[in-house]
């Protein structure tokens, strides 16, 4: 046991029920496939987006409204400047939107949040964090949303933030619009509706069409189309909350590099970099086909840049099969439950996603060897 620190009774309580997020340890020469980052932007785009901040001035502080990144983002993300909250990726806007909607409504001893689960983990971390209590509501059978289930929850704990990320991670499948949708007008008037879009790059479906909607908001990010180290992320609120929650945000809070480069790739690079992801979609599919035809793995449909995979009861043996061929994915083993069978795979390189397929086949074989044996 560790001793405690004199000063650790002034913790917040809920710190305790969390890990500090480390990735996972890869030896050199390992092939990452286990964090949902793209294979590298074209060569000539890359040093384009790179010389773009060759000139930034070192010595000054950001632009603190991020002026020229918002009316980028803008036209990208087909929402107003305006409307937008931004952040040091998605994690740092999620972080925003609770700390600043955290108040608890009235005869409740605290905030609540609401996700259905498996989800992206960051909802639950910033919820205790910000100390709202989260609440996490299973899927359905099918990786879908559970809509009674739902609204079940939401008449019970009257959340103040309900997070939806379609296309989801880690199942990778976008939500059943209609679904969304009835919990969408159930939270009407009473709680804000965060569609998290960070993969709808990969995807032919969303659900803009409910962005309007005064309880709604879109969250988008840069970090899965090739740009994770800028780690630049934004919520689409109406304009009048999106200036209250603002006031939470630390000034200078997106750096003055990522600011320039991020602005450069979307005005410069939009449809490029709009093609790369399309580029990513299309072999995301060939390499589920691949997967279908080997035994004893279950590839699901995705929407995203990365593939769910159910590879029977010993995931754990596999995955670490895989990281004996040189492969890191992401497994849920230590999850329990059916997120036990399941392991997380990026699309990657043809290359590497073919590499994927004969090693996985290899591993899951040798697996079925040894639990027989």
């Amino acid at each position: 046991m560790t001793d405690q620190h004199p000063l650790a009774s002034l913790l917040r309580p809920a710190l305790s029920e969390l890990s500090a997020y480390v990735p996972h340890a890869a030896p050199a020469g390992v092939v990452r496939l286990d964090a949902n980052e793209s294979p590298p932007l074209d060569a000539q785009i890359v040093r384009s987006i790179l010389e773009s901040a060759n000139d930034c001035a070192l010595e000054r502080y950001p632009d603190a409204r991020a002026t020229r990144l918002r009316l980028a983002i803008g036209r990208y993300a087909g929402t107003s400047p305006e409307s937008l909250l931004l952040g040091t990726g998605s994690d740092e806007v999620i972080a925003l939107l609770l700390s600043a909607l955290s108040q608890a409504k009235p005869r409740r001893a605290t905030a609540t949040c609401l996700f259905p689960t498996p989800t992206f983990v960051m909802y639950r971390v910033s919820a205790l964090t910000a100390g709202i209590a989260p609440i996490g509501v299973p899927l359905d059978a099918e990786w879908d949303l559970d809509v009674p289930a739902l609204e079940r929850a939401i008449d019970e704990h009257e959340p103040n933030v309900l997070f939806l990320a379609s296309p989801n991670n880690p199942t990778g499948n976008c939500y059943s619009h209609d679904r969304v949708a009835r919990i969408v007008e159930r939270c009407a008037g009473r709680t804000l509706v965060v569609l998290d879009e960070a993969y709808a790059p990969f995807s032919s479906r969303d659900h803009r069409s409910l962005a309007a909607l005064p309880h709604v908001a879109r969250m988008g990010t840069l970090s899965k189309i090739g740009l994770a180290a800028l780690r630049v992320g934004w919520a689409a609120l109406p304009p009048a909350l999106a200036a209250e929650v603002d006031k939470a945000r630390q000034p200078f809070n997106v750096d003055a590099v990522a600011q320039r480069m991020a602005s450069h790739a979307l005005e410069a690079h939009g449809p490029a970099i709009a093609a790369h992801a399309r580029a990513i979609a299309a072999r995301r599919d060939s390499l589920r086909s691949a997967l279908a035809a080997i035994d004893g793995v279950t590839a699901f449909a995705s929407d995203a840049n990365f593939l769910w995979l159910d590879v029977g009861p010993d995931a754990a043996g596999v995955f670490e099969g895989l990281l004996s061929r040189g492969l890191l994915v992401r497994s849920f083993h230590s999850a329990g439950g059916r997120l036990a069978r399941c392991l997380r795979v990026t699309v990657s390189t043809d290359e590497h996603n073919q590499r994927f397929v004969s090693a996985l086949a290899d591993s899951l074989s040798r697996s079925g060897a040894t639990s027989s044996g």
